[in-house]
């Protein structure tokens, strides 16, 4: 994790990722589950009744859409600025991420990023893209997701199960974005290069500074949202602990 004050003290920028559920709480197994990035990290989960609050529904409600991100980097902003006030406090890059009912937050910043003052800099999703095929929300992550496959130094990167919800899955939102950027799915050759994740992808299709990672495909496996051992809810769990340190190395190159 970068020292703040050596980063303010020389000037230098500071980037921040703002995460919507889905990074453990213990300040010492942060930088582990990211990847120690060298930025400053701000995790939220929406507040409210457990029964209300396990999919996305409250999540977009407090933290959806430009308005709320441009908050919390104010906010924050602010607070350096007090912290260290003969310095210039300047923003670097923004990376937007969310596991599960985090990526509804992530979608709608997304959709509106051109009212976020210097843009997004890289979107990380992990097993949380749930919107309709061929809805405006999608559409919005599918333009961007072009953008990064013709600027590296722009990110998107998903990382999905085979959860089947109800609704859209995001094996499904993965093909269809995939299949607008004329992309193709590659299966892993190299197991060894993911030894150290504890999982090996099914597939990787890789272009620019796009990259979506297939993690688990087993539709005979049952789905429970309680995350049962066996099931694809597990799985989906899987997909923070073991993805998240994966998905995320490189994202501020």
């Amino acid at each position: 994790p970068i020292n703040l004050a050596d980063q303010i003290n020389s000037g230098k920028p500071i980037d921040l990722i703002l995460n919507f559920r889905g990074i453990s709480g213990d300040p010492n197994l942060i930088s582990k589950n990211l990847s120690s990035p060298n930025a400053l990290v701000l995790t939220a989960e929406a507040s409210g009744p457990r029964d209300q609050n396990k999919g996305s529904k409250l999540l977009e409600e407090q933290f959806g859409g430009a308005n709320k991100i441009n908050a919390i980097v104010s906010s924050i902003m602010g607070q350096l600025q007090k912290k260290f006030p003969d310095k210039q406090i300047k923003r670097g890059k923004l990376i937007i991420s969310g596991f599960s009912g985090g990526g509804s937050v992530v979608a709608r910043a997304v959709a509106e990023r051109n009212k976020i003052p210097g843009g997004i800099d890289g979107v990380v999703i992990n097993d949380g893209l749930h919107a309709k095929i061929g809805s405006p929300t999608l559409d919005s992550i599918v333009d961007y997701a072009k953008e990064a496959q013709k600027d590296p130094s722009k990110k998107f990167r998903i990382i999905h199960t085979a959860i089947k919800p109800s609704y859209t899955s995001t094996t499904q939102t993965s093909d269809y974005i995939l299949q607008q950027l004329g992309m193709k799915r590659d299966p892993v050759k190299d197991a060894e290069a993911y030894k150290q994740y504890g999982f090996v992808p099914k597939t990787e299709a890789k272009a620019g500074g796009v990259q979506v990672t297939q993690m688990f495909d087993d539709p005979k496996v049952p789905y429970f949202v309680d995350n049962r051992p066996g099931s694809l809810g597990d799985t989906h769990v899987q997909s923070l602990w073991k993805g998240n340190p994966y998905i995320f190395q490189g994202i501020l190159d």
